[in-house]
């Protein structure tokens, strides 16, 4: 199944994006900062895939998804 990949989020985001992306028929794939989040959105954001990555480096960022590009699979997009 493709899959959209959001960097970064927010309650609302964890919360209602995974539903918007499901009915487009695509998987959402978080990259986040986990430790940044209250336990409440770090709850939503599990319920999907996720890594958690340093999202304030984009060096960091960029290097992560070429080494997992594979095992993420099919990426159509990357968006925060």
């Amino acid at each position: 199944m493709d899959k959209i990949i959001i960097v970064g989020s927010s309650w609302i985001i964890a919360k209602y994006v995974e539903m918007a992306v499901g009915l487009l028929g695509y998987r959402l794939v978080f990259l986040v900062n986990m430790n940044d989040f209250s336990p409440q959105v770090a709850e939503e954001i599990k319920k999907n895939e996720w890594y958690d990555v340093n999202i304030n480096s984009f060096e960091e960022t960029r290097d992560f998804l070429e080494k997992k590009r594979a095992t993420i699979g099919n990426i159509i997009a990357v968006t925060s």
